[in-house]
């Protein structure tokens, strides 16, 4: 499974990240460290404004997290809930 976690600067993604890393056995993804993957950043630029033209045709059961809304903890349990099995 892929989560990916995007959003503003200062939004809360990195915090989310390692809240979630902390909780499951998971790879992270770090776009501001260009020794883990340089490509990142502009995959992520690349694709920012498909996901959000594909939002409202998504399945039903997809995960839209808000994180000015709840806090990393919050968020993290919301994913974790979201998983299957």
């Amino acid at each position: 499974m892929i989560v990916w976690l995007n959003g503003a600067f200062g939004a809360g993604k990195t915090t989310l990240a390692e809240e979630l890393r902390r909780r499951i056995d998971t790879q992270v993804l770090d776009p501001d460290n260009p020794q883990v993957d340089a490509n990142a950043p502009a995959f992520r630029l690349r694709n920012v404004d498909r996901c959000v033209a594909a939002r409202t045709a998504l399945p039903p059961d997809t995960l839209v997290l808000r994180s000015d809304h709840h806090d990393p903890a919050q968020l993290a349990d919301q994913v974790l809930a979201a998983l299957p099995g």
